[in-house]
This record gives structure tokens, sequence and C-alpha cells, in this order.
């Protein structure tokens, strides 16, 4: 295709034996074919009042024929933070790779080789009901220590579904997942938890404490590749800022499961365009001790960074409710991509459990008055 029909922005027809791009997420992209081998994919803009930084980009590639180099230009409906967006994420069955790519101050520009067969591209990975929904299957047909149930039923209608496994009788331990759907690490760092709970070395723990794990908390947030349980005015529909006050069905049947659980420690993922993992808590030794757990001498240097906050009241936040009102252990994280893979996700969702309840025991131990050591 001559240069000029870019330069002049018309559409490419294509053909079948093209390579074709389209979105997985509806209503989230505009993908235009520019060339032979070269797209333009507009993010949505979902309007001045919602944050549009980390919009849903997630594409399926669909190469009939031998691998060929390719152009993807990402327009991004917002522009802050452009130095974090160099990174795009290709899978093709099962691998991953990241893609990198070059940023202007409103775009970023991919040029990578697209697979024979169908791939998926985006600038994060992308986590949907579907893969939920196989992950537990699968991890319910593997053991019968985990149960699944619901919680209650989304605007829309799907199950808000909470992956269970402990002693019934002992504590509540609650890891939360998409509470900002379009953030998308923390169904990872759910399934790296879940996994781990399975294993010999986390064997003690489930006669300790009953978990229950929320791989997607807002499903129509996800189905819909939005941030909020629906569009609409961001108090009643952000399930961290809404959350004492919403009357959504989802932030409800959260609100009320969490007042039921009364849970001992409670991790909140998300997964906000950053470069470096975030750690948010409530108590100044909780955040201390997670974070002598996370990194440790053999980080030094390499890749042990983590910016923590110690966080104030957050009034209306369930978060905050929790540790105000049943003295829950909370932590909540932000888990950015930035050139990350989902099995490193799912090991920092690992870490984060294990220091959340290495911080939560030595808390109950000093309430003791007995001695700490590190």
């Amino acid at each position: 295709m001559p240069a000029a029909a870019h330069r002049s922005g018309r559409s490419v027809m294509s053909t079948p034996d093209d390579i074709n791009l389209r979105s997985e997420v509806p209503d989230t992209v505009t993908v235009e074919h520019r060339g032979e081998h070269e797209w333009r994919v507009t993010q949505r803009f979902l309007g001045d009042e919602h944050d549009n930084n980390h919009n849903v980009t997630w594409l399926r590639i669909r190469n009939p024929g031998p691998e060929t180099p390719i152009r993807v230009e990402v327009i991004w409906a917002e522009f802050r933070y452009m130095a974090d967006r160099g990174f795009g994420y290709l899978k093709h069955g099962d691998a991953w790779a990241t893609v990198r790519g070059e940023t202007t101050p409103t775009s970023t520009v991919y040029e990578f080789t697209a697979p024979a067969g169908d791939s998926l591209f985006g600038t994060f990975p992308w986590y949907g009901i579907e893969d939920e929904s196989r992950f537990i299957e699968t991890i319910c047909a593997r053991s019968t220590l985990y149960s699944v149930r619901s919680i209650g039923r989304t605007g829309e209608g799907r199950p808000i579904n909470c992956l269970c496994i402990g002693d019934e009788s002992k504590p509540s331990f609650v890891v939360l997942a998409r509470m900002h759907a379009a953030e998308s690490a923390g169904s990872w760092a759910v399934e790296g938890a879940a996994e781990y709970l399975l294993g010999d070395e986390a064997r003690p723990l489930l006669e300790q404490y009953r978990f229950h794990l929320f791989i997607s908390v807002n499903p129509d947030g996800v189905a819909n590749g939005i941030k909020l349980t629906r569009m609409g005015p961001v108090e009643e529909y952000d399930m961290v800022r809404g959350g004492m006050t919403s009357a959504d069905p989802t932030i409800v049947a959260l609100r009320e499961e969490l007042f039921s659980l009364q849970p001992a420690c409670l991790i909140s993922h998300h997964s906000y365009l950053w470069s470096v993992p975030f750690l948010g808590v409530f108590e100044r030794q909780v955040g201390l001790d997670m974070l002598d757990y996370l990194v440790n001498d053999d980080d030094l240097g390499n890749t042990g960074a983590w910016l923590v906050r110690f966080t104030g009241a957050e009034r209306g936040f369930l978060r905050w409710e929790c540790y105000s009102r049943f003295d829950t252990t909370v932590a909540f994280t932000e888990l950015p991509w930035h050139h990350r893979l989902p099995d490193t996700i799912s090991g920092q969702g690992v870490d984060i459990l294990k220091a959340t309840l290495a911080a939560h025991q030595h808390k109950l131990r000093a309430r003791r008055g007995e001695m700490y050591v590190r």
C-alpha cells in the first residue's frame, strides 16, 4: 500500500488472506487498518469525570499466513505518565512476551512479528470473565479442598464468585482483585495465592484461617472493560470510593459479605500505571513488617523496590471500615505491569499473602506481650 494512503488517513480494505485485528473487549477501542500490515488503535475516552489513565486495549490478531512483521499505533485516551507506556504484551498460546514501543506525547508505536495463527496483543495483559471461569474449574477439579460460592449477583446478573479454602471455624482472610476492573494484574495475584494455598508449605495455614479469594469481584466491569461496576457517577459505581454509600448490587454484596466475615486480614489488589509496586497500609508496624519480608538482602540493588504509603483515615472505603470496625490487618497494592509478565505478578501475589500473614502474626504476638525476633 502506498505511503500516501497512510498519510491521508484512508482505511485499507481487507481480503480473507490478510492479517486481521479486532478488539476482544467490546467498545474499548476503534481499530483502523492504515496500511498492508499497519493499524491505528484509538482508545475510547470515557469522559472527563472518569480516570482514563488505564483504559483497556486488548486485541486478537488473526494471521492466516506465516509470521509477519506488523506495526500497531495506540492513541491513548489520556496522556499522563507517558514514560510508563512503553511496553506492549503479546500472548501466543500459553506463552507471553513483552514488546517495546516508541512513545510520543499522545501515542505508542509497537513494531513486532505477528505469529502465525491467532495471538493476543495489548497495552497490558487482560484477564477476562472466561479466564476466571477456567481457573476456578481447573483448581476445583485438582483439589476438593477448594469450594466456590457466589456472594450475590451484579447489576447485569453475573455471579460474584468466591473461592474458599481452609477451616470454616477459623478467622477469615479475604483477598480481593478487580475492585477497579480495568486493573487486571490482581486476578493473576489471586491465582498465585490460590495455587500457593494448595502446597505443602501452606498446609498449616489452612488450619488457622478460612481463605476467601475473589479473582474478579467486579464481573460487570471486567466484562465491559471499564474501571467501575458500570458507567455513571464515580461516587455510585466505584467500588472503592462508593464502598459504604453505593446502592449498586455488586458493591452492596461485597459490603455485606465483608461485614459478615469481619476478616482478620484483607488484601485488595490493584494495578495502576506506575513502574514500582506499591503497598498501602493503615498500621505503620504492619507496613514495616511487610516490607521487611518483601525486600530481603538478596533483592537489594536488584528488584527489591517497593513504594510504601502509611495511609490515614479513608472514611467511606470498605478497607478502612474493616480496619476501624474489626481491627482487620489491611494491605492494598498496586502491582504495575511495566515489563512484568503474569508469572511475576502471580509470584507477587504469593509474596503479599505471606507478608500480610507475617505482619498479622507479629501484631498478635505483640499484643500477647511475646518477644518478636526478626
